[in-house]
């Protein structure tokens, strides 16, 4: 055989590596279904903005009440500064953060008050909180 055209096979005169590209495109059939359940957009309310975790870091990170710039955010969370406009853009959207105009600078601030939504569901669902998931307690209906 000429150097460089010679096809290894695993005894059956397959190529392992078309084998294997099939194997792995049947798996991602199996697995990424084509037909995925519908998600609501990020941007509807404060509960699917708060979805993603480095929004909530975010938010914590907004918690004492000052502005931050863009770079600022970026330094402390170890983001890229797309990655941080991005999530900052839709917790502008839902509210949970004002914007200040400074220059060319954008200063972000956390605004409290619009997360009210949220602890107003957690206060009303902490009674059934008060037993560990595994236990057999009876919980308030």
């Amino acid at each position: 055989m000429r150097r460089g055209f010679d096809i290894q096979t695993d005894g059956t005169g397959r190529n392992p590596r078309t084998l294997r590209n099939k194997a792995l495109h049947l798996s991602r059939a199996i697995l990424e279904p084509r037909n995925p359940i519908a998600r609501a957009a990020t941007t509807t309310d404060v509960f699917n903005a708060i979805a993603e975790m480095k929004r909530r870091e975010m938010i914590g990170l907004l918690n004492d009440g000052k502005y931050w710039t863009v770079s600022e955010i970026v330094g402390r969370m170890k983001i890229t500064q797309p990655t941080a406009s991005k999530h900052l853009l839709v917790l502008h959207k839902v509210g949970i953060v004002t914007v200040l105009k400074h220059g060319r600078y954008r200063r972000y601030r956390l605004n409290a008050q619009s997360l009210r939504p949220l602890f107003d569901w957690a206060r009303m669902s902490k009674g059934k909180w008060n037993c560990p998931l595994d236990s057999n307690c009876k919980r308030p209906s």
